[in-house]
């Protein structure tokens, strides 16, 4: 596929996501996007996508974001990680 692939299933839910995402130009962000559960409207689904930007070697942002039913996306988390030394 030439792209980043992947799964992730949480213990409190049903539904297994499937990923699949690309790696831009720079190397610098990885969005992986995906479908499932509407957790705004119940029996729908909707479009997410999660976003990793590498800051360093250390550190990197993960931003969790939904498509609405507009068309515009909403985001729902954000996090930084650091590494510790």
């Amino acid at each position: 596929r030439k792209k980043y692939v992947g799964t992730w299933f949480g213990s409190m839910m049903t539904h297994l996501w499937v990923y699949e995402g690309t790696l831009d130009a720079a190397g610098k962000t990885l969005t992986l996007e995906t479908e499932g559960p509407n957790c705004m409207a119940e029996g729908k689904t909707a479009k997410f996508q999660d976003i990793i930007e590498f800051q360093s070697d250390d550190q990197r942002t993960l931003t969790s974001r939904m498509q609405g039913e507009d068309g515009k996306w909403q985001q729902l988390m954000q996090a930084t990680y650091r590494r510790k030394k």
